[in-house]
């Protein structure tokens, strides 16, 4: 999964980048300028490892990019961020709400103002292909059938000042794939606040209420991110009253807004967590895995991880018939443990 980091200038995206880079074992994150890989912390996954000592566990992976800053009104800006944009799952909004240059925080109208510049960014994307169209059909081109039609519903919803989310009709999102439409992605508000208002509830006002909105200190954080062990930066955060840190918050966030999930394989070699969308049969979780075992799928052992700890193991489920061999349209629930039986 792969999070764009986006706002206006200054408003704490890098600080961001850098409060999200520790709360975690920092061998396992990757940096690199404006991007930021982490490993999805996961209690599960920390128990399962401890059971099966195995030689290598593997954590589920978020990436984090900072993208160009917003409202800068020139080409090469607007195009620097598209394309920063263009592949990310999901969109993290990092709005000011402290004191900047003598001025009071205004993190509604700046909010308000960054959602609508991506609304412009679409229609512009959306009438300019619709141009091209009237060119070619002067020419005698005949657009694809259906795309003129996708074409006037974003353009309707967009002059009606709505993202596009979850508003376009299944016949227009046949056509639409290839655009990459910024307000098709998933979006979360990230405010960020002086310590001392850290504990003020979010405005219950637009566009806060259309969004998941949280508050957090970058500033702090950032600084916290610095300290050497987990065990210091846990116990600063707990003096402040921080119930956990900001990438936590963002990695809850976007799991929930983009309707994802992990599922589990366990044993001697490796603990792994993988991510797939809620509702996913078992036969394609089991091609998350590996593309032989969707193929050559047969069915899958699956237990889930509460009953692996009440029951005290997997070959202890296993023997008392708590382990369920599924087939393929199993929908696999989130903390399922499960082995593919597979041929190919």
């Amino acid at each position: 999964m792969e999070i764009a980091v986006v706002g206006v200038p200054q408003c704490g995206k890098t600080l961001a980048i850098q409060a999200m880079g520790g709360h975690h074992d920092e061998a396992a994150a990757k940096k690199g300028g404006d991007r930021l890989v982490v490993p999805v912390p996961d209690a599960r996954i920390d128990h399962l490892s401890s059971i099966y000592k195995p030689k290598k566990t593997t954590y589920a992976r978020i990436q984090f990019r900072e993208a160009a800053g917003l409202g800068q009104e020139h080409q090469k800006g607007t195009a620097d961020f598209r394309n920063q944009v263009q592949g990310a799952d999901g969109l993290l909004v990092v709005v000011r709400d402290f004191e900047s240059l003598g001025e009071a925080p205004d993190p509604a109208r700046e909010a308000t103002k960054l959602l609508e510049e991506l609304q412009t960014l679409d229609y512009l994307l959306a009438s300019g292909r619709q141009e091209r169209l009237d060119e070619a059909k002067k020419k005698g081109k005949k657009p694809e059938p259906g795309e003129e039609e996708a074409l006037k519903e974003v353009l309707g919803i967009l002059e009606a000042g709505q993202p596009l989310a979850d508003r376009l009709s299944p016949e227009a999102l046949a056509h639409l794939t290839g655009f990459g439409f910024l307000t098709r992605k998933r979006i979360v508000v990230l405010l960020n606040t002086d310590e001392g208002r850290l504990n003020d509830p979010v405005p219950a006002t637009a566009p806060f209420d259309r969004y998941p909105t949280f508050r957090a200190s970058l500033p702090l954080e950032a600084e916290i991110a610095e300290l050497e062990t987990a065990e210091e930066r846990q116990a600063f955060l707990a003096d402040l009253g921080i119930a956990e840190p900001v990438l936590h918050k963002v990695i809850r966030s976007f799991y929930k807004a983009l309707d994802l999930i992990p599922f589990f394989t366990v044993g001697e070699d490796e603990v792994r967590a993988w991510t797939i969308t809620r509702g996913t049969h078992a036969k394609d979780a089991a091609g998350e895995i590996h593309t032989d075992l969707s193929r050559g799928f047969i069915a899958a052992e699956v237990l889930a991880y509460d009953e692996f700890v009440s029951l005290g193991g997997y070959k202890e489920a296993k023997a008392k018939g708590r382990v369920r061999v599924e087939s393929r349209d199993y929908v696999v629930a989130d903390g399922d443990i499960l082995n593919i039986r597979f041929n190919v």
